[in-house]
């Protein structure tokens, strides 16, 4: 658990940070991907959280200004990203059961 609270910590701290003019989102979006490739420990992955943001970008983008603006507690933050994860793990095992 401790991986992924670490992975929507980065996340969020990265695109608040805003370092490059362009393509923080894209960035931000990698990086989370790969942290919980990490936290995985296998070499295959079967979803895709950059995706499921996609799928999920009004949602994203309210929470975050929330966060952003809010009192610096980030606990409804990591609880979206959280549940964010599970849709993209939900989403995998349906498109798998099409199959």
């Amino acid at each position: 658990m401790d991986v992924l609270k670490s992975a929507a910590i980065a996340h969020l701290w990265f695109v608040t940070i805003h370092p490059f003019q362009d393509g923080n989102g894209r960035i931000t979006r990698v990086l989370s991907d790969i942290l919980l490739a990490r936290s995985d420990k296998s070499t295959q992955r079967f979803y895709s959280m950059s995706a499921q943001i996609g799928m999920e970008r009004k949602q994203y983008y309210a929470i975050l200004e929330k966060t952003q603006k809010g009192d610096l507690d980030i606990t409804e933050w990591i609880k979206w990203f959280l549940n964010c994860l599970i849709n993209s793990l939900k989403s995998t095992d349906n498109t798998r059961h099409m199959q």
